[in-house]
């Protein structure tokens, strides 16, 4: 994997997920959204790196590993934003 990409991607990454928790710190409407559509998009950017860059016979014997890594990440960040009080929260500053 490049090195400059790897730095871009690790830049883009770390900038967004720092808006997004700024966002729900301040529980900006859209912040809700974005963390659930950033969880996913970000796995899906692991996985497109894992089918361009993994070239070895190790690296593709533990994608099952890494798929239940990124199943656990992804229903861990939306059942918790599903939580009654987090739903709440939003709900409560909307009106």
């Amino acid at each position: 994997m490049p090195l400059a990409y790897l730095a871009a991607g690790g830049l883009v990454w770390g900038i967004a997920f720092i808006v997004a928790a700024f966002s729900v710190w301040r529980l900006w409407s859209w912040a809700r959204k974005l963390v659930l559509g950033a969880i996913v998009v970000y796995q899906l950017h692991i996985w497109a790196n894992h089918l361009a860059f993994d070239t070895s016979d190790y690296a593709r014997q533990v994608w099952p590993f890494h798929v239940a890594i990124s199943v656990a990440w992804v229903a861990a960040v939306w059942g918790y934003m599903a939580l009654p009080g987090i739903r709440r929260l939003w709900r409560e500053r909307e009106h």
